[in-house]
């Protein structure tokens, strides 16, 4: 069985989905045309633009984004400014078995800092972004382009519009308290992974079956009374997928295959819009140059 091969194109296709926390929704569908008060879009053309919109005009937010994978609870926390002309961001991630990792944007400039990089005088390393983006060819599978798209919630609103994301069904409901306008979203995998980037390679067999295992993406996103992003959903269960191409290999699972590794989540929060944020570079004696990519 080639147990190695499964498994790589499982990762491949889970990397390009997620480099997109609970509480309780309840609520009662809206009806089209109706004065609810809350934002109610015709399109997702319409949706993804007002939202990103609203999300340049606000500024700032605090976020927390919630990833299961492969077993693994990985999360990452932080403030963001969404200032166009001057984007800064303070993000921390904790991966089990891997310590954590602190990044800060500031005045164009990403600083780093995590187990195993820089010295103990010297903790901090730094990149200018374009450098760093051009090194890394826009690789949603670069830790480092990951958490910093993960913050922007426009990054996710306009991946979800070039995927050709349908509306499924508005819903009026509260969301931790608060009352929000849910839209249900359909996205088709390949066409998020093409408006993701990353170079993932889906003409193999193996993970072009993969992907027409999955069918389409469900998608959450919960929008407050001004219309700005609280929350965005993504669960993609690839386990049956995987038997599948284990079936068209000609081969079956062993019993032992963690295909329970294969359900995926994510979860993205936005709290305090509009709350200013505060974002310095690290002391200057503390960083050094980043090793050249």
């Amino acid at each position: 069985m080639r147990k190695a091969g499964l498994t790589a194109s499982g990762v491949a296709l889970a990397l390009a989905l997620t480099a997109c926390g609970g509480g309780t929704v309840s609520g009662t569908p809206s009806t089209p045309g109706v004065d609810t008060g809350f934002p109610v879009s015709t399109g997702i053309e319409q949706l993804i633009a007002s939202a990103s919109q609203k999300t340049t005009d606000t500024e700032s937010a605090h976020f927390t984004t919630e990833v299961g994978t492969f077993g693994m609870a990985i999360r990452m926390e932080g403030r963001a400014s969404f200032d166009p002309a001057n984007p800064a961001m303070a993000v921390t991630m904790s991966v089990p078995g891997h310590g954590q990792a602190e990044i800060r944007l500031v005045d164009d400039v990403v600083y780093m800092k995590t187990d195993g990089m820089g010295s103990a005088d010297k903790p901090w390393q730094k990149v200018p972004l374009d450098e760093l983006a051009e090194a890394q060819g826009g690789d949603i599978s670069d830790p480092t382009i990951t958490m910093m798209d993960a913050g922007d919630p426009t990054k996710m609103l306009e991946q979800i519009r070039e995927a050709g994301g349908e509306i499924k069904k508005t819903e009026q409901t509260t969301l931790d308290g608060q009352q929000v306008t849910q839209y249900t979203i359909e996205v088709d995998p390949l066409e998020m992974m093409d408006s993701m980037g990353g170079g993932i390679d889906v003409d193999g067999a193996e993970l072009a079956g993969l992907v027409d295992s999955i069918g389409v993406i469900p998608m959450e996103l919960y929008l407050n009374s001004e219309g700005l992003p609280v929350r965005i959903e993504m669960h993609v269960d690839f386990s049956e997928a995987v038997k599948e191409i284990g079936a068209r290999m000609g081969e079956e699972l062993p019993a032992d295959f963690p295909t329970e590794a294969f359900k995926m989540s994510m979860v993205m929060t936005y709290e305090e819009w509009g709350t200013p944020v505060s974002i310095e570079a690290p002391p200057a004696d503390q960083v050094s140059d980043a090793p050249a990519f």
